[in-house]
Formats: structure tokens, C-alpha cells, sequence
């Protein structure tokens, strides 16, 4: 079986990383022997161990960069963390394209770029590769304009709804439920919080309010103190701990307030109401406009208490359906990484 390297943001517990992760593991299980190029204790343990080959990275005949944001800058682009991108994910990249190895792009996320010499390196790595996949317009649009073909699919991360999700008992009472994720973001949490209370004060005879996070973070209970002094009754904390439990806390929620994208992306594919209030604001504007619903973003920056409560006001009750055509062009990614593995053989 052909042995293949995969990158990735699977260094370390962030809820969207590893649901591609473990979606990468599942499918390639059977298929190839493959590893990752960093993999974290947490990702270890979340995908079944015995999944993943040791064979020494150097003996990896193709690489594959998995789904993530990765060719394109963080929101707080320095030097510094400039740096840190460039040494998770690009090194092996320039190594394969270098020695003329097979590389797929597979569905990722692709610019805004800063800085002109990374844009040279992901134009050498992406026009070596085998075949660049984007998971929307604007990414393809950047990198056409690095001279790169690419092909449009869409996130992956919306196939979770194959998978069956573990039960999680949420001891609300039985009304709606909006689920707040702002993690420990003082900036969110001083612009969200007040929005959620005057919405629950509104409508408080028809909703509960759930607390989650998406990563592991020491103190994200703080959130829920606060939720609790205005909604004490009607509210649940979930410590975030497995990423399918969050899946189910979200499929079990109606309204879901994110400050980031993929609990946003879960929340879409099960016919959830979003209110999306990025930090982050680029990477996920693309992904409402690509499925149409660019109403539902609101830049953190931009925000205010009073914006995000008439967000909550005029769509808390129209849930958003992804186009049939948006979940088929998902579904395309399996497909490319499916000849990819056939043409190594």
C-alpha cells in the first residue's frame, strides 16, 4: 500500500481541525498507509490510534494537504506568526514539490496573503501539486491570480451529518435553545453577551441558552457565569472535551451565535439559524456567501450589542439550507483523493 503524508492543522484540539482529521483517517483507512506530518496527543487519541502508520516521514511517496485555512494568513499576520505558518505547513511542501513528488490540495482555504515571499512559496508548492482544490470562489480567485489552476469543491467539514453522533444529555427544559460560542474572547464576550441577555429577556418563555467552546480552554466556565446571572434556570454549560459530542450539542441546539467558522459551518449543515460574528472576518465571510447567506456575518470588529441583537431579532427563527449542489461539491473532495490514491499505484 502506497504510504502517504498528510498536513494539516492537526497539531492541536481545535474542533474543526480535528473533525477533518478524523474525516481524513476514516476515509483513508483502508485505502493506504498514511500518517501525519504533526499530530498532537489530543488528535491521536480522537482519531482511534491504530489507524495511523509510523513509517519515518521520509519514506512518504505523496503528500496531501488536508482541508483547513492554512494558505492564507491568520487575522493578526506578523512576522512572528508569519513564521510559526510558514514552519507547520510548509517546509515538507517545498521538500515534495522540490523533489517532484505527488501533492494534492485538497479543499483548502486560500489567501489573503501579506507577505510576497510566502505568496512565492504557495505558488511553488501549488503549481507542482497534482491538483489544487479550493473550498470556495475567492480562494480560487486568489490563487488564480498567483497563476495557479484550481478547482472549486467546498468544505468537507459538512459531511459530519453521516456520521452518528454520541448522546449528549443537555439538562435544559424543554424549550429552543441558542448556543453561544465565544470561548474566552473578552472582545465577543463584551459585544455578545449583552445582545443574548436582551434577547433572552425578550423571549425568555421560549428559549435556553447553551455555553460551549470550541477548544480546550482553562476557564471558558467564566462565560457561563455570566450567562447564569441573567439565566440561571435556563441555561447549560458543555465543557468542550470530544469533538462529535460538540456536533451533537450544536445538532441539538436552534439558534447558534460563533464567533468562528466551523462550529458555524456544523451548525449550517444541520439546518441550524447562525449569527456569525468573526473575528477572523475574511475566511468566513466567503463560506456564507458561498453557500448564500452572506447576511448572517457580522465582523467583530463592526459589531455592537445593539447590531447583534437585531441579527437575533430578524433570523433566530429562519434556519439556514445549504444548496444541494454546495453538500455535492463537499462530497467532490472524496472523489479527487479517491483517483489521487488510484493514479500512486
Amino acid at each position: 500500500m502506497n504510504k502517504i503524508l498528510i498536513v494539516g492543522a492537526t497539531y492541536s484540539d481545535n474542533f474543526g481541525d480535528m473533525l477533518f482529521t478524523r474525516i481524513m483517517a476514516d476515509y483513508l483507512g483502508d485505502k493506504c498507509q498514511f500518517r501525519y506530518y504533526l499530530l498532537s496527543d489530543y488528535a491521536r487519541n480522537f482519531i482511534k490510534k491504530t489507524k495511523i502508520s509510523d513509517f519515518p516521514i521520509c519514506e512518504a511517496e505523496a503528500l496531501v494537504y488536508m482541508p483547513g485555512g492554512f494558505f492564507g494568513d491568520r487575522h493578526d499576520t506578523s512576522l512572528y506568526t508569519t513564521y510559526l505558518w510558514f514552519k507547520r505547513y510548509f517546509p515538507i511542501g517545498l521538500k515534495f514539490a522540490f523533489l517532484r513528488k505527488p501533492i494534492l490540495i485538497l479543499g483548502v482555504g486560500a489567501g489573503p496573503c501579506k507577505y510576497t515571499f510566502m505568496k512565492s512559496i504557495i505558488k511553488y508548492i501549488s503549481k507542482r501539486a497534482n491538483k489544487v482544490l479550493v473550498r470556495e470562489d475567492d480562494s480560487a480567485e486568489f490563487l488564480k491570480k498567483l497563476g495557479v489552476d484550481c478547482i472549486v469543491t467546498s468544505d468537507l467539514a459538512q459531511t459530519i451529518t453521516d456520521y452518528e453522533l454520541p448522546a449528549v444529555q443537555l439538562n435544559c427544559t424543554k424549550k429552543k435553545k441558542i448556543l453561544v460560542h465565544i470561548n474566552q474572547n473578552k472582545l465577543a464576550a463584551d459585544k455578545v453577551l449583552p445582545a443574548v441577555q436582551q434577547f433572552y429577556e425578550k423571549h425568555k418563555e421560549e428559549y435556553n441558552i447553551i455555553v460551549a467552546s470550541d477548544q480546550v480552554c482553562p476557564d471558558d466556565y467564566a462565560i457561563y457565569e455570566k450567562i447564569k446571572t441573567f439565566a440561571e434556570a435556563d441555561s447549560f454549560f458543555y465543557k468542550y472535551g470530544d469533538p462529535f459530542e460538540l456536533c451533537s450539542v450544536i445538532e441539538q441546539s436552534d439558534v447558534v451565535v460563533t464567533y468562528k467558522l466551523h462550529v458555524g459551518i456544523v451548525a449550517c449543515s444541520y439546518g441550524k439559524s447562525v449569527i456569525a460574528v468573526p473575528e477572523h472576518y475574511k475566511k468566513v465571510e466567503r463560506y456564507y456567501k458561498h453557500i448564500g447567506y452572506p447576511e448572517r456575518v457580522l465582523p467583530l470588529y463592526r459589531a455592537n450589542s445593539q447590531t447583534i441583537f437585531n441579527m437575533l431579532e430578524d433570523y433566530a427563527e429562519v434556519p439556514i439550507q445549504i444548496p444541494a449542489a454546495i453538500i455535492d461539491s463537499a462530497y467532490e473532495n472524496f472523489d479527487e483523493l479517491k483517483n489521487y490514491i488510484e493514479a500512486l499505484k
